[in-house]
């Protein structure tokens, strides 16, 4: 990219002008950078609802804008087509998503070595590419959860060490992740739980969700701790018509 064009980007961290308000949407963008300016502890994160043809994707652009410039790191998914995706899956994705914006870092890991009952912790610095991850995740004991906690809270302090606010996770078409008993496939309880307890310990991830109205209570029914965990931020079609 040559450097009139890399100037001319309104998704870099450092362009010199506000983002756009698509359509009039100043209230709902006033409403993300709050949440933005959440340092300690993340309590609330963005969920933002409305029919089809709302604008929710035009708006999660201008959410991307601003959380560049405001020293966050954006790490997007697309969970349209997640009907029937697994936890497997989900953390897949999730880690594929996540090294597009670490795999430039060098960060200091840890990693395993020696065998039996004794194995050792070597520190290493490495570039945080999505076989490092992977590489985490697989090399972390317990349940899927426990893995994906792992990254996400290892990703979170990686940001803040390079300078970053922390990283918002902008999932849109949320309302397609389902949860299966029968096939005892659980991802949307799964992503849910671990970012709950990442911002638990302080870790500065925070998760958007951005679907269909009927999403907040689908949430509030794989986890009764969602409504307390996001701030609705709903949206009409232009003009206030039906859906």
């Amino acid at each position: 990219m040559d450097e009139t064009a890399e100037a001319a980007d309104p998704l870099r961290a450092d362009a010199g002008f506000s983002p756009p308000d698509p359509a009039g949407r100043g209230r709902e963008i006033e409403q993300f950078e709050k949440l933005l300016e959440q340092d300690d502890v993340i309590l609330q994160n963005p969920l933002l609802t409305g029919p089809g043809g709302a604008g929710k994707t035009a708006l999660m652009e201008t959410f991307r804008t601003c959380a560049r410039r405001r020293g966050w790191v954006w790490v997007g998914t697309d969970l349209a087509a997640a009907a029937g995706l697994t936890e497997e899956r989900l953390a897949a994705r999730l880690l594929a998503d996540l090294a597009v914006a670490t795999s430039g870092w060098t960060v200091t890991a840890e990693r395993t070595s020696g065998m039996g009952f004794a194995p050792r912790f070597e520190e290493r610095e490495i570039r945080a590419t999505r076989g490092v991850l992977r590489e985490i995740f697989n090399g972390t004991p317990g349940l899927m959860q426990d893995k994906l906690k792992k990254v996400v809270a290892l990703a979170g302090q990686w940001a803040r060490e390079q300078g970053f606010r922390g990283i918002v996770f902008g999932c849109a078409g949320a309302q397609t992740l389902c949860d299966q008993d029968l096939a005892e496939e659980f991802p949307l309880a799964l992503l849910l739980s671990v970012f709950q307890s990442v911002q638990r310990a302080g870790i500065p991830a925070m998760l958007l969700l951005a679907g269909l109205p009927e999403l907040p209570l689908k949430l509030a029914e794989v986890r009764t701790f969602s409504e307390r965990m996001f701030r609705v931020i709903p949206l009409t079609r232009p003009g206030g018509g039906p859906d």
